[in-house]
């Protein structure tokens, strides 16, 4: 899986059939997904989020829809199919809950991660019924790390990984679905394979606290934003921005957009007469 490391560079995070199997044991049973449910998959397979999916299913026995985002085909797709459980981002939230139309009866859960959900967005799709279970996950642990469950926002840790907070606050993280290595370009253009864990642990970027099996995130270390779910590397475009600017005085800035979580704008003291 592709995903951008803190120097802008781009990685590939190695993930073993026993890692992904590994969180979808987990997430199935934080879920209690047994072989009757139907998932509905509006993620990207190239992501975790939308390959998790699939081997959850493998290993309950039930079914899959798949379709690409649109917020009302998603209602009538859940009626139609009977789908009970479904993985989307903060901003497709956001776009059921600009709907306003209540949640299908058949939808028992709905895991929203790939960013934060606001909790006035939280609020809002509760309102309408629609079960939404914030989350917080990433790439190098095979998805979900935890997740909500029930009518609480707040962040539960699941049952495969254990966490703990080092030095500077950052989380680290141990268990069967860690990754088992980055594949990247040295400074040399030189293939390089590494395993980032010390004994066994995989140390974050992130920082936040531990409360006994409650998980709070209080953000990254670095330059990331997330853009409708993706990571995107601030440093990564600056170093872009370098090779095209010439003499134009410009930079590159997050702003924050209550949709997508942040949009990039372009800034440039240049005037056009």
């Amino acid at each position: 899986m592709a995903t951008s490391g803190t120097t802008g560079a781009l990685r590939l995070v190695a993930l073993s059939k026993k890692a992904i199997l590994s969180s979808a044991e987990a997430v199935n049973r934080h879920l209690d997904a047994t072989a009757r449910d139907v998932w509905l998959c509006v993620l990207p397979t190239f992501h975790v989020g939308g390959l998790g999916i699939y081997a959850r299913t493998a290993l309950t026995g039930s079914r899959v829809v798949a379709s690409a985002w649109d917020a009302r085909q998603f209602i009538r797709t859940i009626s139609a199919e009977n789908v009970t459980l479904a993985s989307v981002v903060p901003a497709q939230v956001r776009d059921l809950v600009a709907l306003g139309e209540h949640a299908p009866s058949s939808m028992r859960a709905i895991v929203v991660g790939g960013g934060v959900l606001s909790l006035d967005t939280y609020a809002a799709a509760h309102a309408l019924r629609w079960p939404v279970l914030p989350s917080y996950g990433m790439t190098e642990v095979c998805s979900q790390i935890a997740t909500a469950k029930g009518d609480s926002p707040e962040l539960k840790i699941l049952s495969h990984v254990e966490v703990r907070v080092d030095d500077g606050e950052r989380l680290a993280f141990r268990g069967p679905s860690l990754l088992t290595g980055y594949a990247f370009y040295d400074d040399d253009d030189r293939v390089v394979f590494a395993d980032p864990k010390i004994e066994g642990w995989f140390v974050s970027d992130d920082t936040g606290a531990v409360d006994g099996d409650t998980l709070r995130v209080f953000g990254r270390i670095g330059e990331f934003v997330k853009i409708g779910g993706e990571s995107v590397d601030l440093a990564r475009l600056d170093a872009i921005l370098d090779t095209l600017r010439r003499d134009v005085d410009a930079a590159i800035i997050a702003v924050d957009d209550d949709r997508l979580g942040s949009v990039i704008h372009l800034v440039t003291t240049s005037v056009e007469s």
